[in-house]
């Protein structure tokens, strides 16, 4: 069974970039498609999060504390991959996708409030 390559980015208000990915199980074999949907449900206007608060790596650019700054990640795609699991947020634990899908929707429930 493939695992789930999430890919995200963090783009500043002049536009600078910074990427990020990580590696998920999907021991429960959720069809990408299946996946793909509910993370877009559960984004703010099916695009933004606060990595933090689905503990993931955030990908600020620089010490983050400039006018451009602000707590939004955006994400970008998944894909099946034969990568490893690797969940640098969790410090090499390994997290699986249907675990990492019930935080973006607790989070959404949350309003994507950090407080």
């Amino acid at each position: 069974m493939a695992n789930v390559l999430l890919v995200y980015l963090y783009r500043d208000a002049s536009n600078w970039k910074q990427h990020g990915q990580t590696v998920f199980t999907n021991t429960g074999g959720i069809p990408l498609v299946d996946i793909e949907a509910r993370i877009h449900d559960s984004l703010e206007d099916e695009e933004w999060f606060i990595a933090e608060m689905v503990d993931l790596e955030t990908c600020f650019i620089g010490d983050h504390n400039t006018e451009d700054d602000h707590p939004w990640h955006e994400f970008e795609r998944v894909a099946e991959s034969d990568f490893p699991s690797c969940d640098p947020a969790f410090c090499g634990a390994y997290r699986d996708i249907a675990q990492f899908l019930q935080a973006l929707e607790n989070s959404r429930l949350r309003k994507w409030n950090p407080d």
